[in-house]
């Protein structure tokens, strides 16, 4: 015999399985938000032995990370790596006219942020940037120093604190992961696991820095267009605007990144 035969129609129904009991039942079910890494593929079904303890998180302190979004910076990041490949190469080719050090640490950073938004992309694991960005990191800042007393050298860049801090940003966003013993340096927001040993001041400290940097380096290519001046520094001469949107654009994928973190 049915229950709508037994019970009146004022009675609620029987709740299904939910997380809280209510005058409807439990109607305040989660809606799912993950799936499951072991998927049957014949029947893409979700097995409980399979998905127990196996979720993948999606989200971070409520805050969703869209797959489009993830796949739109991951190729603006290897569309940066490409721009910094071909400065490198027209510098070998025609001599001066780019900063090396800064289109170098730029090219690996596009690749490292591209397989940070998606993981398929990395070329390595990323526990292998963290020496290189390590490197990047006392590299600037050495040329920080070294620029209060002495001008640039040719063929390095003009202004290298922003650089050394973006080398930081690196390694504030890789080490988690590395700890977290994650093979892949997936993107922080999108692995609680890669978050769980990040600082949220400091990432807010870091996004603070990097909004700086986008308005700064906006102000320079407005500023000098109206006035006319040349954005080249000493010898640095080849696609100047160019060189400075790219950073523009890396600085904002490194802002979405620090942003999953809070």
């Amino acid at each position: 015999m049915s229950a709508a035969a037994i019970y009146p129609p004022w009675v609620p129904a029987i709740p299904v399985p939910g997380i809280r009991n209510t005058l409807r039942g439990y109607r305040d079910r989660p809606h799912p938000v993950a799936k499951c890494a072991n998927l049957n593929h014949h029947s893409r079904q979700m097995t409980p032995l399979a998905c127990r303890n196996q979720l993948i998180p999606i989200s971070l302190s409520g805050m969703t990370g869209p797959g489009w979004l993830a796949d739109m910076f991951a190729v603006i990041m290897l569309l940066v790596a490409a721009i910094c490949a071909a400065r490198l190469a027209l510098w070998r080719l025609r001599g001066p006219g780019t900063e090396v050090d800064a289109d170098t640490v730029h090219l690996l950073m596009g690749v490292a942020m591209a397989g940070m938004f998606q993981p398929r992309l990395s070329p390595v694991p990323g526990t292998a940037w963290l020496p290189v960005f390590a490197v990047a990191g006392a590299w600037f800042t050495g040329q920080t120093i070294r620029a209060r007393t002495h001008p640039p050298a040719r063929l390095r860049c003009a202004h290298p604190a922003p650089h050394a801090v973006e080398s930081a940003v690196m390694l504030f966003m890789l080490w988690p992961a590395s700890q977290a013993g994650h093979g892949s340096p997936a993107m922080p927001g999108m692995n609680a696991g890669a978050t769980a040993g990040a600082n949220p001041v400091l990432a807010l400290v870091l996004i603070l820095f990097i909004l700086g940097y986008i308005l700064w380096t906006t102000d320079r290519i407005t500023a000098k267009t109206r006035a006319g001046i040349s954005l080249a520094s000493h010898d640095v001469a080849l696609a100047p605007r160019l060189a400075a949107c790219y950073k523009i654009a890396m600085s904002v994928g490194m802002g979405y990144m620090l942003i999953t973190m809070l």
